[in-house]
């Protein structure tokens, strides 16, 4: 104990006041279930205090309190105040000393603490609250502690791993956008573990697998956590846990979906007690072989993208296999190379084309490591839309709109880009590519002569959300020019299934920022403004009365909704087909071949094959060679 030297009536402190950290020992804290648990919690500061307050909070079912001693940096004092409460999961200690001008300094333990752990799995334990008394009787300020991990189990070995990811890694932090798509269960076959709920921190599982010997082969695996801090976690704890696994000094393999495996440069230690040793693989010198990273800050290495095949290699095979096919669609996909949940051509561009032939440096393949500067240019490019038709085609009533783009300066060269289009559902349909009932055709600016300069990609990138993607495919220099007033880019055209409504056409322009390059695909044009719609352009009803003009088909329909039955009472000089469609432009049910003298049609409410119909909206169309009329049903059931 250090007495307080008086002068003159005042207190000197034997050192400046810190805040004190409460921390666990040892960390983590391995049992076996049913037996005592014995564990310390000390602080590491020299801080001058006199007592403290301490509240821990655990999982009751799988832990149970059994006591509590005032640890070694307290022995021997006059300790006046020594207070437990202990609530299901929840334990209070409070301690001080009584006496003019006395304290104790750590380092030191402070309290001694004995559970039972009830049942194997692994927890964390939270002090909640840590408040610390200087010598006054003050409350020091800014006092906390640290988390404690258990593991209650056997057979298994540990330690703690820091691995980033290029594309979702911004200034330190990985993006958390997958968070709506991630599965509940690993993706690696090697350790299919699976969760019932997922972490908000969480950007996406990886696989971890140990190596003896470099070129050994794999001794364990454990599917990860991946955090937004670069922590791989396994389940509620911070650390690797390999079960099946003997301690000992291990290489550490990192694998995810789409990026180039790492491996540590060294054997990492894994033990089974005590604490744990960090593999810090946002290190170079950490990492194994003569790169095989992206550096994507001043010091901080990151796993290289664009591996959506996942053979090792960055190549061809991931653009044609993967991305030509995904682009414009959300979710949880193999060509998103920057985990945004959308394909675009970002991933493209700036992905899998900076890093195409990079491998991974695993002892089988040594490949080198590339940087790229952040390339974005104030030139804005503009979308909007032009000239648009609705036209009858082989009894079908259709709808065409150009789409336009210039730029805000003249002189750049169009790379590749994407086009968000967003429509009116209630008069197209939904999903209305996956069911290949639109057609997009280009149009003068990604036109080219004997070669191809451009490929179109379409895909529903949502239920009312048409994406089409143009991928520039030759060098810089040869893009099309992009001129300062608007010309034809590509031609939309759209079924109709339902008239007497708008288009409801507009540009998703959140969405198409950053999408949009020169013909060196890889400086952006900045801003992207597309805000124009065509709600004002068209009235499909007007023009669809025009179109059927002096045809010989009228219907009335009745009941209107139907529930599920509905009749259609028909006039008519010629035979005709009958059809039904969902709100998709699915094909429900049909009636061929209807005559004139039949007058009335009644509809069960029944598709093709005989299932009745879930409620909603449907259209009918009624045909003939050369007339055409359609309209709209409720079901109601």
């Amino acid at each position: 104990m250090k007495k307080l030297i008086l002068l003159t009536g005042l207190i000197l402190l034997p050192a400046l006041i810190f805040s004190l950290e409460a921390v666990f020992a040892p960390n983590p804290v391995t049992a076996l279930p049913g037996e005592g648990i014995n564990f310390s919690i000390e602080v590491n500061e020299s801080t001058p205090f006199r007592g403290y307050r301490l509240v821990l909070n655990y999982d009751e079912e799988l832990f149970t309190y059994n006591s509590a001693a005032s640890g070694a940096l307290f022995a021997g004092q006059n300790v006046g105040w020594w207070h437990i409460d202990d609530e299901p999961g929840e334990l209070t200690v409070e301690c001080i000393i009584f006496g003019y001008g006395l304290y104790v300094t750590g380092p030191g333990t402070i309290l001694n603490l004995n559970f039972t752990g009830n049942s194997a799995g692994n927890a964390v334990f939270e002090i909640s609250e840590f408040v610390c008394y200087d010598v006054e009787g003050i409350i020091i300020p800014g006092c906390s502690g640290e988390e404690g991990y258990f593991i209650l189990g056997s057979g298994f070995s540990y330690a703690a791993l820091q691995v980033w990811l290029e594309g979702p890694y911004q200034d330190g932090v990985m993006t958390t956008s997958l968070a709506s798509c991630l599965p509940l269960e690993s993706p690696y076959s090697e350790d299919p573990v699976s969760l019932t709920e997922l972490p908000a921190d969480m950007v996406d599982w990886v696989l971890v697998e140990l190596r003896s010997e470099p070129e050994g082969a794999a001794v364990s695996y454990a599917s990860g956590i991946l955090s937004n801090n670069g922590t791989v976690f396994t389940g509620e704890l911070p650390l690797l846990i390999m079960e099946n696994t003997a301690p000992g000094n291990y290489y550490l393999v990192v694998r995810h979906r789409n990026h180039l495996a790492l491996m540590s440069s060294y054997a990492v230690p894994f033990n089974n007690s005590g604490n744990y040793s960090l593999c810090n693989l946002s290190r170079s010198t950490n990492i194994f072989g003569n790169g095989g990273y992206k550096l994507v800050d001043t010091h901080t290495c990151a796993m290289i993208a664009g591996d959506a095949d996942g053979d090792g290699v960055v190549a061809p095979s991931d653009r044609n296999d993967h991305w030509r096919l995904q682009t414009g669609l959300s979710g949880y996909l193999s060509a998103d190379f920057n985990l945004s949940s959308t394909v675009t051509p970002s991933d493209l561009n700036e992905f899998w084309r900076i890093n195409t032939g990079l491998g991974t440096q695993l002892p089988s393949e040594e490949r080198g490591s590339w940087e790229r500067a952040d390339l974005r240019d104030s030139v804005a490019i503009c979308y909007e839309f032009g000239e648009s038709e609705v036209f009858l085609e082989g009894g079908d009533l259709f709808y065409q709109v150009e789409i336009l783009a210039s730029a805000s300066e003249a002189g750049t060269r169009l790379g590749t880009g994407m086009v968000l289009l967003n429509y009116n559902a209630d008069a197209f349909g939904e999903f209305i590519f996956n069911w290949g009932e639109v057609v997009v055709q280009p149009l003068d600016l990604l036109q080219t002569g004997e070669y191809p300069l451009y490929s179109l990609i379409v895909q529903d990138n949502a239920a009312s959300r048409l994406a089409v993607t143009f991928e520039y495919l030759a060098a810089e220099g040869y893009g099309n020019l992009l001129p300062v007033e608007g010309m034809p880019l590509m031609r939309i055209i759209f079924p109709v299934v339902s008239s007497g409504g708008s288009a409801g056409l507009n540009f998703q322009e959140n969405l198409m920022q950053g999408q949009q390059y020169y013909d060196d695909n890889a400086t952006t044009y900045y801003p992207v403004l597309a805000s124009d719609t065509d709600n004002t352009l068209l009235d499909l009803n007007a023009v669809e009365q025009d179109l059927i003009t002096d045809q010989s088909i009228s219907v009335v329909n009745y009941p209107n909704p139907g529930n599920p039955a509905t009749t259609f009472e028909f006039s008519s000089q010629k035979e005709f087909n009958f059809r039904i469609y969902n709100i998709k432009g699915q094909l429900v049910n049909e009636f061929i071949g209807i005559k004139p003298e039949d007058g009335l049609l009644s509809w069960d409410g029944s598709d093709r094959a005989g299932n009745v119909v879930s409620s909603g909206i449907y259209f009918y169309k009624i045909e003939t060679e050369s007339s055409f009329g359609q309209g709209k049903v409720t079901i109601l059931k």
